[in-house]
């Protein structure tokens, strides 16, 4: 996230039964990512968080439809996506118990990419609906 463009980060607190993590989100305007069952907005997380709260490795987020049918995971589901550079691909997602930005309710759903956003100095992409 270059070009010196102006970044605005945000609190993101989560909660998956029996975890709680505060991130630092980016706020992509550009992010529409909605979940099409439900409709709401889809937050992005590193594949560091899948790691950590789900037990979910690189290699099984890049196989999203194959680890949806292998992993012990209750409440998988597939987010389809574009980006720029990419026609369309699907993400690993899945339902938290809490997801909110400065507690308000984001919407419920994540969506784990297997990049890690570290390095960029935010842990999660949130849309710019916010």
């Amino acid at each position: 996230v270059g070009g010196g463009r102006h970044c605005r980060f945000v609190t993101l607190e989560l909660r998956y039964r029996n975890q709680h993590r505060q991130l630092t989100a980016l706020v992509d305007t550009g992010n529409l990512l909605t979940d099409p069952v439900t409709g709401q907005n889809v937050t992005v997380l590193g594949a560091n968080i899948a790691r950590e709260m789900l037990g979910l490795s690189r290699e099984q987020l890049l196989d999203p439809i194959g680890t949806m049918t292998k992993a012990n995971i209750s409440g998988l589901r597939l987010i389809p996506y574009r980006s720029v550079g990419k026609c369309m691909g699907m993400l690993l997602g899945v339902a938290m118990d809490k997801v909110e930005v400065n507690g308000e309710t984001v919407g419920k759903i994540v969506a784990f990419t297997p990049e890690i956003f570290e390095k960029d100095g935010f842990e999660a992409l949130i849309g710019g609906v916010i």
